[in-house]
Order: structure tokens, then C-alpha cells, then sequence
């Protein structure tokens, strides 16, 4: 039994580190172990590492949607950095909502929008026609403890809504649901961030725009 036990044990941590991969954007002066430039787009498998020359820098996009930022010129080996990132309250929170958004098959939503187009300006402007609208200013301020959040929806429909919270650095930092079209959001314990983004995803994964709280 505990062969068994580690075999899955061995074959799980396996299938982990094949899975995990890190994509590059704003990258300066990084390269890969065998000194190939990296550039913007390129994948960073977990058993990699990379190198970085004084005033360069990289993004790097994981399997979560969690962005990594470093701007020291070393040595990095992908699995160490990971390892100590997993352990940071902030990683666990984002992937733990990440998880929630991925069991409920609205992470990335591909809905078949259609299309308006509205004359502007002497041009044409297009918008979605049949996403959630939100009601209200796109940025509101305020200095209360309690916001209501409202949503207009154009359909029919009796599902959940999801109001999906992140940071100005597109970190998961809640996510609440509910399935009234509205939701009173305590502020209080985002008082510490200048500003929270947010957005409505519906269970067919419709969304809304990303909409922004910041405090007077």
C-alpha cells in the first residue's frame, strides 16, 4: 500500500510540473539557461530557469492568471521561485478563486457576442449587444463602508452571478455570488488598496466590463 501511495504520490507531482508553464511579457535583457533572448510570448516550463542583465525585466503569466514581476539582474530557477511563491497568503488566495472560476467553467469566457454598431463622431463605434450591463458610472468613488452594485441582464434568467474582485495588478483578490442582480459589497476589507476592480460573469458565462472603486 505505501508503494501504491507513493507511485501517485510521484506520478501527481509529475503531472503538476508538466502542467505548470509561465508565459513572458515585458521582457529586457532575460535569457534562457542556454542564452537564447527571451522574448514576449515565449513559455517557461517549471524545470527552467532564466537569466537577467542589470536593468532588465520580465512578466511572467501562470497556468492561473497570476503575474510574476522581477527586475534583479541573477540567476532564476523556475521551480524554486514557484515553490516560494505557493507559500505566500496573496498566491493562495488569487489560486483558490482561480479554482473557483475554473470548477464553474467561466474561467476565459468565449460567449458568442453579438454585435452593434453605432454611428460616432463620423465613424462607426461597435459594443456587445447582449452582455450583463452594469448600471451606474464605470469608476465610482466613495468613502462608505457599503456599495450596492447593480446589473441588468438580457435575457430571462435564473442562474448565479459571480462578481469576480482583483487589484490594480489583475491579482484575485475575492469573488462573491449571488443570483440577484445586485449585490452590497462591503468595502472594508479592500480599504487598504488605493482602488479594486470588478466584473460580473454569469454561470453561461456572460460578462460584464471590468468596473473600477476607488476612495476618495
Amino acid at each position: 500500500m505505501k508503494i501504491i501511495i507513493a507511485i501517485l504520490s510521484l506520478s501527481l507531482s509529475a503531472h503538476l510540473t508538466i502542467a505548470q508553464s509561465f508565459v513572458a511579457s515585458d521582457t529586457k535583457k532575460c535569457f534562457s539557461l542556454d542564452n537564447k533572448k527571451i522574448r514576449n510570448g515565449d513559455t517557461l516550463s517549471i524545470a527552467s530557469g532564466f537569466s537577467m542583465e542589470k536593468n532588465g525585466k520580465i512578466t511572467l503569466r501562470h497556468s492561473n492568471d497570476w503575474h510574476s514581476r522581477y527586475a534583479f539582474a541573477r540567476k532564476y530557477k523556475m521551480d524554486t521561485l514557484f515553490t516560494k511563491l505557493k507559500l505566500t497568503k496573496e498566491y493562495i488566495r488569487h489560486d483558490s478563486i482561480f479554482n473557483v472560476l475554473h470548477e464553474n467553467n467561466i474561467h476565459r469566457c468565449d460567449f458568442p457576442y453579438k454585435f452593434i454598431c453605432t454611428p460616432i463622431f463620423g465613424g462607426v463605434a461597435t459594443s456587445l449587444a447582449d452582455d450583463i450591463e452594469q448600471v451606474g458610472n464605470y469608476i465610482t468613488e466613495t468613502n462608505e463602508t457599503n456599495l450596492k452594485i447593480e446589473w441588468t441582464y438580457p435575457i430571462d434568467y435564473n442562474g448565479r452571478y459571480f462578481i469576480l474582485i482583483s487589484n490594480m495588478f489583475d491579482e484575485y483578490i475575492d469573488i462573491k455570488v449571488t443570483s440577484d442582480r445586485h449585490l452590497n459589497l462591503n468595502l472594508i476589507p479592500y480599504k487598504e488598496l488605493h482602488a479594486i476592480l470588478y466584473k460580473v460573469i454569469s454561470d453561461e458565462c456572460r460578462e460584464s466590463r471590468m468596473n473600477m472603486i476607488k476612495w476618495k
